[in-house]
């Protein structure tokens, strides 16, 4: 791989068409350098999971970056795709991209585009780079689609191959980080969800030689099932005032505050008006739990736990407090249960179904069972549980900012603000 060098300095620019671009790179349609085959759907009599045929591919939704992942086959294909051929949506949302890694049959919602004349990795991350030129070029269309005419015309920056070859290899690299990053996630979230169903049903592993039969299934003989409203202080709904969505005095709680499983600061209410004791009394303290009793079926029984690092927060409705006795019960410990899918499940059983939404009320909150271990296991079943989300989320960190990186390295190599020498 060649050297990066900022060379803005050094390098003459032209204007052209496209932007301000060095005056040694060109600008050519993408019909010059590649060749456009739009795809063609055959008889759906010839579709099949068989392994029949070709590997068909229909649309955005068949395929993710780089790689396909859907297996559908179709055995009479009318369009082809080769190994190395950049595949392109066509139709709405158009401007999802994918490199062919086999030979394949492609529909008319997918075009494959077969680089002779531009390096084909270099083709795919300037095209990476449009964003809202797709949207341009389907302006018009009454169902948002690109024809093979619209692809053809396309401009695209010209540099000299090989730094076309350079740009492509570096911007690979950073590809490969991200998706070695991305299967670390998936193998922490694999050993998290294993980690969560052996520690929650069965304890420490080593700790427990005898167990018991219970109405939560077999648990060690050391550990009670409860009803959960014996180890809450509070159970309760909060203050009904009308919020507003922009500002105002107090942060208030409203069901899209936890829709995605933790407290967002950026998806609550404002009120301005309450008294010393509504503050008081509706306060949220860290430990804090919030449970989505009011929802629709999928996200029924969500749950986050309030903790001292955010701002200050009162309960408002439609979300319950539970507030935990923490003499015996771990909040933590709490929050991973309820969180766990078998205890979701549970609580999807037992909701009341309305007609856009389901609801669970408080009394069967306060008598719903569940396990209780030692405090001290419990500790330790939190502190295991905490180091893999922790981890977890260091490595979403990462892929964040090497996508971060990507971006910004998209934009300076293919505008040739940056350049890459040997």
């Amino acid at each position: 791989m060649g050297d990066i060098k900022n060379l803005s300095a050094s390098t003459k620019y032209k204007k052209t068409p496209i932007g301000e671009i060095p005056i040694d790179w060109g600008v050519v349609k993408l019909g010059e350098v590649a060749e456009v085959i739009m795809g063609q759907s055959p008889p759906s009599s010839t579709y099949n999971e068989k392994h029949e045929g070709l590997p068909f591919f229909q649309g955005n939704a068949d395929f993710g970056l780089k790689h396909p992942i859907k297996r559908v086959y179709c055995s009479s294909p009318q369009k082809e795709a080769k190994r190395g051929d950049i595949l392109v949506s066509v139709r709405a949302p158009v401007g999802a991209l994918n490199i062919a890694n086999e030979t394949c049959c492609i529909g008319r919602g997918v075009a494959a585009l077969r680089p002779s004349k531009m390096h084909g990795d270099f083709l795919y991350y300037v095209l990476q780079s449009f964003n809202n030129r797709w949207q341009q070029i389907q302006q018009g269309s009454t169902f948002g689609a690109i024809s093979k005419n619209d692809l053809a015309q396309l401009l695209l920056t010209y540099p000299p191959l090989p730094e076309q070859e350079k740009i492509a290899e570096v911007l690979t690299s950073v590809d490969d980080t991200i998706e070695k990053t991305q299967k670390l996630i998936e193998q922490t979230k694999i050993l998290q969800k294993a980690l969560t169903q052996k520690l929650l049903t069965k304890g420490i592993p080593g700790l427990h030689k005898k167990f018991k039969k219970t109405p939560l299934g077999e648990i060690p003989e050391d550990w009670e099932v409860v009803k959960l409203g014996d180890v809450l202080i509070v159970v309760r709904n909060g203050l009904a005032y009308k919020q507003s969505q922009n500002t105002g005095r107090y942060s208030i709680t409203r069901i899209e505050t936890i829709s995605e499983g933790v407290i967002n600061a950026n998806k609550v209410g404002y009120l301005d008006h309450l008294t010393d004791d509504e503050i008081r009394s509706n306060k949220l303290r860290p430990g804090d739990i919030l449970f989505s009793n009011i929802n629709s079926l999928e996200h029924i029984a969500k749950t986050a736990i309030y903790l001292s690092s955010y701002p200050t927060l009162i309960h408002g409705m439609n979300l319950l407090l539970l507030r935990p006795n923490k003499s015996k019960i771990e909040p933590f410990f709490l929050l991973f249960y309820l969180k766990f899918n078998e205890t979701i499940n549970r609580f999807r059983r037992l909701s009341k179904k309305a007609i856009n939404q389901v609801s669970i009320n408080q009394t069967e909150i306060k008598y719903f069972p569940v396990p209780l271990p030692p405090l001290e296991e419990q500790k330790s079943i939190v502190n295991t549980l905490l180091a893999i989300e922790h981890n977890l989320a260091s490595l979403l960190s990462q892929k964040s900012q090497i996508e971060v990186l990507k971006q910004s390295l998209m934009q300076s190599l293919l505008s040739g603000k940056v350049r890459v020498i040997n």
